[in-house]
């Protein structure tokens, strides 16, 4: 039997919903994507028990809503770099991005508008661009200290594509680190850093993993992970 599909409606709290469905999980969990609640269920689920599921999460998955959005003058703080939107009349009907000195300056047309889904989409593309370029010389040696700190060492670091997946350990050893990672908090980077490094010593989400990503992460792993569910992205992700 193939994969399930995947449904779409509107709910009446909620609004616009996509439910999804996922093999070898046994848990529901929500987030949001532009704009629509994304609910992954277990594909053995009941197809009739999903509407119930959703009701009883509705109030948290609204909770955790935070629209993204951009204005004239915005200035937006990572730790190690700079965002700075600005007006520009050249082409009035166009996003330029330019980085200097850790700096990345976002120049929107003065004929856009900001709350259109198009240009915040157009806004975000560029910043996850910007990232992407810059997330080696200052994801990696924090990622390097850390495993110092720790006393861990991969064979290897580097920087992937990834907007939901935001780390990976190879069978090798090997850690990839999501540029997205560059739009966390220090303390969300850590943790991203910590749970791969905790994959050296054992690859599946075992009791045995997650008891060394809590003890490399000062017993806060189950809070951490709390908190990367909540983290409020400045920017729409794909």
């Amino acid at each position: 039997m193939g994969s399930r599909q995947a449904m779409k409606f509107t709910h009446n709290e909620i609004g616009p919903v996509e439910i999804t469905f996922r093999k070898n999980t046994s848990k529901i969990s929500a987030r949001w994507k532009n704009g629509v609640a994304v609910f992954i269920f277990p594909e053995s689920i009941d197809r009739k028990e999903i509407p119930d599921y959703v009701n009883r999460m509705a109030s948290a998955v609204i909770a955790r809503k935070r629209e993204v959005a951009f204005a004239e003058s915005q200035v937006i703080e990572v730790p190690g770099f700079t965002f700075l939107i600005s007006r520009q009349s050249h082409q009035p009907r166009n996003v330029w991005g330019t980085v200097k000195d850790r700096k990345a300056y976002i120049e929107v047309g003065t004929l856009l508008d900001f709350d259109n889904l198009n240009v915040k989409q157009t806004i975000s593309r560029i910043m996850s661009n910007i990232a992407r370029d810059v997330a080696a010389e200052i994801l990696i040696p924090e990622a390097k200290a850390i495993a110092a700190e720790l006393g861990v060492s991969p064979r290897s670091w580097a920087i992937m594509n990834g907007f939901k997946t935001l780390g990976k350990c190879s069978a090798r050893g090997d850690i990839h680190i999501s540029y997205m990672c560059l739009f966390l908090t220090s303390e969300l980077r850590g943790y991203i850093v910590r749970h791969e490094l905790a994959h050296l010593s054992e690859m599946s989400h075992s009791p045995r993993f997650h008891a060394i990503c809590d003890r490399y992460c000062g017993g806060k792993e189950k809070e951490l992970v709390r908190k990367l569910n909540r983290f409020p992205w400045q920017i729409l992700r794909r």
